[in-house]
């Protein structure tokens, strides 16, 4: 019978869409954090031919960082640099001139004089973390029927999700609320399941690579349709050779109505609605790039009763980062992702409603 797949077996996407000596880069950080003996000592050298102290180096260095790190959200410590990559380089003129590039994972933390921590401590705390997180997707990965289409699977996984995660507004910049980690298992605080949208789209990407899909998590700006835009992150999902835009935490919709509010009897009328509440909780669900970058709700996102009717959805768009923008950003991943045409898995395709 289907089911999670080995972890031998995960399409990891970006390192797909890199170059070949990107690849060596991202081989190297990937093989010392998978290191669980690694308290920092441990080295991994590459050959490249790109001169480590150019600008087009830093580049392809950072693109290969971006590439790691959403491809393996489980490696959520590194992404919040709890461990940080060094590297040396020396030219080999033997070797017609390439360059010998030497990686090394540090624990900066263990250092601290009376931190009271070792290199391999910090090192065995992130295991179990990871372990942790391995085991809470993996209760919700047994709660999917693997029977289904991917499509369905998909669907599945991104309720699953809603269920276990919520949006923490008060987290902060190095909160591990940007993780899977902080939406499948707890932010840093200890509040279980509290995520911003980032932590939302890497815990999506983590329950998709291991259920055997194919899907990213894209980066841009993203706010109600009249230019009040802010940084945000969501996904694509490769399902039938079609990608589908997917923003599982603007689906994760959370009202606030009081008695004072007009309309308030319909409102919570429409609130109790279960078939209207579900359409509207997954009215960012398997999108095309299109109409996610300008939507507006239609007459199928609007609530009629004898009372009259309400929207709970204003207009938005969701933009993502450019290639121009790389430079600024340092978002050098999000240009690389694929445009999302797949227009046959819709919800209410896949739901009947």
């Amino acid at each position: 019978m289907r089911g999670p797949v080995a972890d031998e077996e995960i399409f990891y996407y970006y390192y797909t869409q890199i170059s070949q000596e990107e690849r060596l880069l991202y081989d190297a950080m990937l093989a010392l954090a998978q290191n669980q003996y690694n308290d920092g000592s441990y080295e991994e050298s590459r050959l490249v031919s790109l001169d480590p102290s150019s600008e087009e180096f830093s580049i392809s260095y950072t693109r290969a960082f971006n590439a790691l790190v959403n491809d393996h959200p489980e490696l959520f410590w590194v992404s919040m640099s709890r461990a940080v990559y060094q590297c040396r380089y020396y030219v080999l003129p033997s070797f017609g001139g390439q360059y010998k590039v030497i990686f090394s994972l540090v624990f900066p933390e263990a250092g601290e004089e009376g931190s009271g921590y070792s290199g391999m401590d910090l090192r065995n705390q992130y295991t179990e973390e990871q372990n942790q997180l391995r085991s809470a997707a993996d209760v919700l990965l047994g709660q999917v029927d693997f029977t289904q289409s991917d499509a369905g699977i998909a669907l599945q996984l991104h309720d699953l999700l809603l269920n276990c995660a919520w949006y923490n507004r008060d987290a902060g910049f190095d909160d591990y609320a940007h993780t899977a980690y902080g939406a499948l298992v707890c932010d840093s605080s200890g509040n279980p399941g509290g995520a911003l949208c980032d932590g939302y789209s890497l815990a999506y990407v983590y329950l998709l690579e291991r259920a055997g899909l194919t899907a990213a998590m894209v980066s841009g700006t993203a706010g109600s349709a009249d230019g009040e835009l802010e940084k945000h992150a969501w996904n694509i999902v490769c399902l039938d050779n079609a990608w589908y835009e997917v923003d599982a935490t603007w689906d994760d919709l959370d009202f606030e109505v009081s008695p004072s509010d007009e309309g308030y009897d319909l409102l919570m009328e429409a609130l109790s609605n279960e078939v209207y509440m579900a359409k509207i909780r997954h009215y960012m669900f398997n999108l095309t790039t299109e109409e996610i970058s300008s939507f507006t709700p239609g007459e199928e996102y609007r609530y009629t009763s004898d009372r009259g009717w309400v929207s709970l959805l204003q207009p938005s768009v969701h933009i993502r980062f450019s290639e121009s923008e790389s430079e600024s950003t340092r978002d050098y991943i999000t240009p690389l992702a694929p445009l999302a045409e797949g227009t046959y898995y819709t919800w209410s395709m896949l739901s009947g409603f």
